[in-house]
C-alpha cells in the first residue's frame, strides 16, 4: 500500500517535469531540428528546402544553409562552412513573404546591401540568425567567403534563380511552417 501511495504522489511531479518545450524551464535552447531534404532543384522549381548547399563561385559547395524551427515562432537560419580552408567573411539574409518583396535593382538582381540581416565576420565557420516566422518564408541567403588563396568569393544558398543577369538564388521554407 505504501508503494502505491508514493507512486500516486509522484505522478504530479512526473507530469510537471515532462519534455514539453513550452513548459520546460530552459525554453531558449528547445528547438525542433528538421531533417535535410534533397537539394537538387526539381524541374517544377518548387524551391522548398530545409537545408541547401552554400555555393561559392557558382560551382563549389563550401557549406550549407540549414533552417530549424524554434517553438513554432522563429526560423533559425544557419550558415555552416564545411569545406576546409574556407570561412565566412560576410553574411546577408533576406526573409520575405513573397518573391516580389526581395530588394532588387531594375534588372531584377538582388541588392544584398539592402537585405534585412547583414553582418561582417572575422572568419567564422558558422553564423546563425533567429528570424520571426511572421517575416515570411521565402529566403535569400548570401555570403562572402574567404578561400584558400585568400581571395574572396560570393556565395548563395542553392535554390531558384532570381531574375536578371546574375546567379543569385532564393528558396522557400513554407514546408516548415506548422499547421
Amino acid at each position: 500500500m505504501m508503494k502505491f501511495v508514493l507512486f500516486v504522489l509522484a505522478i504530479p511531479i512526473l507530469i510537471s517535469t515532462g519534455n514539453d518545450p513550452l513548459t520546460h524551464s530552459d525554453q531558449s535552447t528547445e528547438s525542433i531540428m528538421v531533417e535535410e531534404i534533397s537539394t537538387a532543384i526539381p524541374p517544377s522549381k518548387s524551391c522548398n528546402y530545409f537545408s541547401t548547399k552554400l555555393m561559392a563561385g557558382q560551382n563549389l559547395k563550401v557549406g550549407e544553409i540549414s533552417i530549424t524551427v524554434d517553438r513554432a515562432e522563429y526560423f533559425i537560419v544557419t550558415y555552416t562552412i564545411t569545406e576546409p580552408g574556407y570561412c565566412l567573411k560576410e553574411t546577408h539574409l533576406s526573409v520575405v513573404n513573397q518573391y516580389a518583396d526581395f530588394p532588387v535593382n531594375q534588372s531584377g538582381s538582388p541588392v544584398v546591401g539592402d537585405f534585412e540581416y547583414s553582418e561582417n565576420h572575422t572568419c567564422s565557420d558558422e553564423v546563425s540568425y533567429t528570424i520571426p516566422m511572421a517575416k515570411g518564408y521565402v529566403i535569400a541567403a548570401h555570403a562572402v567567403v574567404k578561400g584558400q588563396s585568400s581571395s574572396s568569393e560570393t556565395a548563395w544558398a542553392e535554390g531558384c534563380n532570381f531574375a536578371g543577369d546574375n546567379w543569385a538564388m532564393y528558396f522557400n521554407a513554407a514546408n516548415l511552417i506548422p499547421g
